[in-house]
């Protein structure tokens, strides 16, 4: 996903320990990682200086939803916690109510103001016509793309 993003400001709306910020640092991207808890923004500050982008990313201990309306970027990346282990053991993910503290259409409506680009990371199981749905709720319709791993 660092690839297709186009450079510029990425807000790593849920970084955890920064794997995904240190990836779009080491792509020469700027990051802005924002996590909730303190101790993976602590882990992430120390993984971030092993892979030597520390100076490519701003750290941010804070939640994200209270932050949104003073945030901008290019890109907006989002790792949201996918509810515990449990989405797993259903056939289908539902984003209206499996996706935590907001719904996956709340979270892409706030993802949306504040950059022209959002990548979401969600399980293979997610339902892809509410992924349609999403991509076609703004104005042009985004481009939806799927990679399995």
């Amino acid at each position: 996903h660092a690839y297709r993003c186009g450079g510029g400001v990425v807000i790593d709306c849920f970084a955890g320990v920064g794997g995904n910020a240190i990836q779009f640092a080491i792509k020469s991207y700027y990051v802005i990682a924002i996590d909730i808890d303190p101790q993976k923004v602590e882990f992430a500050c120390h993984n971030s200086t092993i892979y030597e982008v520390r100076d490519k990313i701003d750290f941010v201990q804070g939640d994200f939803f209270k932050m949104a309306a003073y945030l901008k970027g290019d890109t907006v990346f989002l790792s949201p916690p996918w509810g515990g282990p449990d989405y797993a053991k259903v056939q289908t993910y539902d984003i209206r109510s499996m996706l935590k503290p907001h719904d996956g259409y709340h979270l892409f409506k706030i993802a949306s103001r504040i950059a022209s680009k959002v990548v979401i990371y969600l399980p293979r199981n997610v339902d892809f016509n509410q992924l349609a749905e999403l991509s076609l709720s703004v104005d042009p319709p985004w481009t939806l793309e799927v990679y399995f791993i």
